[in-house]
């Protein structure tokens, strides 16, 4: 979400308000679909590569839990 935040147009105008229901809208509509599903797994496995190792894989449970 930061990275989403500070690249958006109305928060570099310094629009905040404007630029944080952006964010938080583009958010909702990743967690409701298929491509959002795939960008989470895709964090969430970057997030234990960065705690395990590049070698860290996603287990069918927390497959199961993004979806």
């Amino acid at each position: 979400m930061p990275g989403m935040l500070t690249s958006n147009e109305d928060y570099i105008q310094k629009s905040y308000e404007r630029a944080l229901t952006d964010v938080f809208v583009e958010l909702d509509y990743l967690l409701v679909n298929e491509e959002g599903h795939e960008k989470m797994q895709e964090v969430l496995l970057e997030m234990k590569r960065e705690v395990r190792g590049p070698t860290a894989k996603l287990d069918m449970s927390e497959i199961r839990e993004i979806k």
